[in-house]
């Protein structure tokens, strides 16, 4: 059995109380992930074949995920609890996890590259996107297949320290790069209209934009921070245990946000409300939530309900792509 002080254990706390943190995290995450899909199945069966596909993928991807994370915990405290030699190697049921971690990370950071192409139509913004998630997804399947090739030892994780450096980095760059493309443009959006509750509506998704790209940003500058400054111990394996399930959870919480309810106003369809949660997806799906309660609405037309019909055609034509055709020229009927 190796000294309890040895230069790769030199507290055994530091090594051990992150890992049961990151693994009970994760789990939580994976629990959330579930209650988000089951919402998306429910509320958007129709849906295009290949986001049904995307979102089935990267929860099975998950369930594998959390299904190996299960069997390490076991591992590290069942049944080997007490053998210190368990600490300087990494357990057999972690070689599959840094694949699945920036395979889920890329799959979800291109889907956005690809949503960033549909709303500006510039290819050059989300070219670097894609290639930069590449890089942090090659990255990580040539540092797993170097450490499964060392036996699964510590030492061999610290071996290939640029290796990681340019897995963690590129995968945060690549989300930085995502948040400010989509606040970048919709922002413009935002500046150029000429309807307030069109501004309103994509001040809102900017709002929720800046929230969940925060979330995996933050996350991914963390895990890069701890693994540069405390490699010595297992801080950073809280993120690594966790940041997959936030890339997860942020593809299914946009999709959801098209669920959000209308808001109802003097007894009138808030239809401006209705598109904020679509004004992103509206070409993913065959039909919207928002198009029922629309049809409900009372025919009889004042000059409030005109001015929705306005600002949804504007609303209408940045969800396909044409980010300033609709912005020049108020309607005569919103200075009303």
């Amino acid at each position: 059995m190796a000294p309890p002080h040895s230069p790769v254990i030199a507290n055994i706390p530091d090594f051990t109380g992150p890992l049961a943190l990151g693994y009970m995290f994760g789990c939580g995450l994976f629990g959330m992930l579930i209650v988000q899909v089951s919402v998306y199945l429910t509320h958007f069966p129709k849906d295009n074949r290949w986001i049904k596909l995307l979102v089935c993928t990267v929860f099975v991807l998950e369930a594998v995920f959390t299904f190996m994370t299960a069997i390490a915990a076991w591992n590290n405290f069942g049944k080997n609890w007490g053998d210190v030699d368990t600490l300087v190697t990494i357990d057999w049921a972690w070689d599959p996890l840094p694949i699945i971690n920036a395979l889920v990370a890329s799959i979800v950071q291109i889907f956005f590259a690809w949503r960033i192409y549909r709303l500006s139509s510039i290819i050059w913004v989300s070219i670097p996107i894609v290639l930069v998630s590449l890089l942090q997804l090659s990255a990580a399947t040539y540092y797993d297949a170097k450490v499964i090739e060392g036996a699964n030892s510590i030492l061999a994780l610290l071996s290939l320290t640029e290796w990681v450096d340019t897995w963690l980095i590129s995968s945060a760059v690549c989300d930085i790069l995502i948040s400010t493309a989509m606040i970048t443009i919709l922002a413009r959006a935002s500046i150029k209209s000429h309807f307030r509750r069109s501004s309103a509506s994509l001040n809102q998704i900017i709002k929720f934009t800046v929230e969940t790209g925060f979330v995996t940003t933050i996350g991914a500058v963390v895990e890069v921070i701890l693994w540069r400054t405390m490699s010595q111990n297992s801080f950073h394996f809280i993120f690594f245990l966790t940041l997959g399930r936030l890339y997860s959870n942020v593809l299914l919480a946009s999709l959801n946000s098209r669920a959000i309810l209308s808001a109802r106003r003097g007894g009138y369809i808030d239809v401006a409300a209705s598109q904020t949660r679509s004004i992103l997806w509206s070409d993913i799906a065959s039909t919207a939530a928002g198009s029922r309660t629309a049809k409900s609405a009372p025919s009889t037309i004042n000059v409030q309900t005109t001015k929705m019909i306005h600002q949804d055609t504007e609303l209408d034509d940045i969800a396909k792509g044409n980010m300033t055709s609709s912005f020049t020229k108020p309607s005569a009927t919103e200075l009303v």
